[in-house]
């Protein structure tokens, strides 16, 4: 599978996916958007990696490239993934919008 693509509000919310995304999570469209966050579809630890890692970066730099961290399917199968990500800011430097591309590391 190439890259799949995601974007969130900056509250982490899910705004718009690829079908790849939705095929990597085991979700729908309509599951996702609007009613998840990114966070929300990672492994435990990888929620952690998140939260103490690429949140940080994200707002330090603008953009994160190649973190490590494992989708939580919902059929209970773990995707490990790299993930890179680009913030999008107005232009008082606020966050607007977050782009993510996904790829699976395994098969």
């Amino acid at each position: 599978m190439a890259g799949a693509y995601v974007e969130t509000a900056p509250s982490g919310r899910i705004v718009r996916v690829d079908d790849a995304f939705c095929t990597l999570t085991g979700r729908t469209e309509e599951e996702l958007v609007g009613h998840l966050r990114f966070v929300d579809v990672l492994w435990a630890g990888s929620q952690i990696v998140y939260e103490v890692r690429l949140t940080p970066l994200l707002d330090a730099a603008g953009a994160v490239t190649n973190l490590a961290v494992d989708i939580r399917r919902t059929d209970g199968m773990r995707v490990p993934v790299l993930v890179s990500a680009s913030a999008e800011r107005t232009a008082s430097g606020q966050t607007r919008l977050v782009r993510y591309t996904v790829r699976p590391t395994e098969g």
